[in-house]
């Protein structure tokens, strides 16, 4: 049993005491339940909860936190107590005193004692998820802004040479649903060439590898056989 309090602990090894020392200077949150009920915490935990250790002490899981998450809470408590492995970690918003922190929370076994206790680990990844929210938001504004383009702009992969994104706009040039251009792949797009430019397409395409800018201009075969001439800029990013 791991006991908050340096005066109410019990002679222990020295091994021991540098371990709860490591366990209290961790910026990840730690706790101990045993039956539901905090058993230990660290301070990392306090901090993150906004509860100390005389509040925590007389909580069960999954008081410290938010309603709306108790029941997600509890199946991982349960799982792991179930089946004995770590359960998917979990994140969730709690407020503190200091304001809304994003937390990632997982919980593990201890196979000592009984009934064994469950270690739960809680993480601030609040800077992570900003960032995250961060380039979502950029990447809906790049959307928005290449579904408004009358210009084709394809982004290839460079493992497979499958196409990772094409707006609207390629539709309507090469007369094929979107949906299937989003399918396709390099082969695919040089395919829609006219057959007589097909090859010079094809090493312009392999060219980017030793290239960071090129452009030419080519004929390209509609889905209803008429052809058209584009200029075509290719870029690696």
């Amino acid at each position: 049993m791991l006991i908050h309090n340096d005066s109410e602990q019990k002679p222990v090894q020295h091994t021991t005491i540098e371990f709860l020392e490591i366990i209290m200077h961790l910026k990840e949150g730690i706790a101990v339940l045993r039956d539901g009920r905090f058993e230990y915490a660290n301070p990392a935990f306090m901090n993150m909860t906004g509860y100390d250790w005389d509040t925590l002490a007389d909580m069960d899981l999954p008081a410290p936190f938010p309603a709306d998450e108790h029941e997600a809470i509890m199946r991982s408590h349960d799982a792991a107590r179930r089946t004995g492995k770590p359960s998917d970690p979990h994140e969730l918003w709690i407020e503190t005193p200091s304001g809304m922190l994003r937390i990632e929370m997982s919980m593990t076994l201890l196979h000592s004692g009984e009934p064994a206790p469950v270690l739960v680990t809680i993480v601030d990844v609040t800077p992570k998820r900003r960032r995250m929210d961060e380039i979502r938001k950029l990447s809906d504004r790049l959307q928005s802004i290449l579904h408004s383009m009358h210009d084709v702009v394809v982004s290839l992969s460079a493992e497979d040479a499958t196409v990772l994104s094409i707006n609207p706009a390629a539709e309507l040039l090469y007369g094929i649903p979107l949906r299937n251009l989003g399918e396709a792949a390099e082969s695919d797009l040089i395919a829609l060439a006219h057959p007589e430019d097909q090859e010079k397409v094809r090493d312009f395409y392999h060219s980017i590898v030793s290239k960071e800018f090129d452009e030419l201009e080519y004929r390209i075969v509609r889905s209803d056989g008429t052809v058209g001439g584009i200029t075509r800029s290719i870029s690696q990013q």
